[in-house]
């Protein structure tokens, strides 16, 4: 999967952690976003919900929910990883990270009497390790132009407050008739604003992690690193780019003149007398093309992940 973004999503250290309980003493933390009517202080029966799979997480827990259960586990898939994102849903529900999934499914499967029960614990802060990215997030290389290191860099998207329209409920769902004036979200469209008019900067020069793998992120996943609102009032050293920079990467990459018109929206034009190329872009961060290597696989393919039910 080649992805080409501005820029990546990673974790704050703000979590919703979920505790799912189970009848041979285990015990593993998912996270839930569902504020309501508590299940009952006991194991319930447990069940495994098969293969179900292909809609989203919260409307597995509407279908659970019209069935008759009480609560629900949902599993990460293994390009999911560990990472563990909030859902709204309308029961008492929780994700799971893959190493956990594993062994849930396994006494799910095995065990003559499965029992099962699910705690929603409300908000964790200064959760570590943070930031971290997230498996969900954009991935380069650029597939345009290798050289372009792309993603730019990573900025918070996981689990963000964010204001919320009251024209629906905090799951979405037609039938969810809950109204919220701010919801927590994930995706790239919550890191997005976080570096509107930010400039690039690396973290603590700490290893970041990749959530879906458990180990150090590439370049291709966090760019040139994460952004740091409180250091861009002084950047020290500036990379200086013009317009005319940017129309001088359009040339070296053949672009026509009506086509740097429309992305410009100003009367620009490449100069048939001059050499142009790529690696003039003075660019706030950069990568080198080994020929041969311009393809780059990531694991993640963004399967939805798998569900358990808690039957009453």
């Amino acid at each position: 999967m080649v992805k080409s973004t501005p820029n990546s999503v990673g974790t704050i250290d703000c979590d919703f952690p979920a505790l799912a309980s189970f009848g041979n003493g285990e015990n593993y933390t998912g996270a839930s976003l569902f504020k309501g009517e508590a299940l009952p202080a006991q194991l319930l029966p447990f069940v495994h919900a098969g293969k179900a799979r292909g809609n989203d997480n919260v409307e597995k827990g509407e279908v659970v929910k019209a069935a008759g259960g009480l609560g629900m586990i949902i599993a990460n898939v293994p390009d999911y990883g560990e990472e563990l994102r909030g859902y709204a849903f309308k029961l008492p529900a929780t994700t799971v990270g893959r190493k956990a999934s594993d062994i849930i499914r396994h006494y799910v499967m095995t065990d003559p009497n499965p029992t099962a029960l699910i705690v929603i614990q409300g908000t964790a802060v200064n959760v570590q390790p943070s930031p971290v990215l997230a498996a969900f997030s954009s991935l380069g290389p650029n597939s345009i132009k290798p050289n372009i290191l792309k993603p730019d860099l990573i900025a918070p998207g996981v689990n963000i407050l964010a204001a919320w329209t009251g024209a629906v409920g905090p799951s979405g769902l037609a039938s969810d008739t809950r109204r919220v004036e701010f919801n927590i979200i994930s995706g790239t469209s919550m890191s997005c604003p976080h570096v509107s008019g930010l400039a690039a900067l690396l973290n603590d020069r700490q290893p970041l992690l990749d959530i879906a793998t458990v180990e150090p992120s590439t370049p291709f996943g966090h760019g040139a690193g994460h952004v740091s609102p409180t250091t861009v009032i002084s950047p020290g050293l500036i990379y200086d780019l013009t317009t005319q920079d940017y129309i001088d990467f359009l040339c070296a990459l053949n672009y026509k003149s009506s086509q740097i018109t429309k992305v410009s929206r100003g009367s620009y034009a490449c100069d048939s007398n001059k050499t142009y190329s790529v690696t003039d872009l003075n660019y706030l961060s950069f990568a080198v093309n080994v020929k041969g290597s311009d393809t780059y696989i990531h694991p993640h393919c963004h399967e939805r992940g798998r569900s358990w039910v808690i039957l009453g």
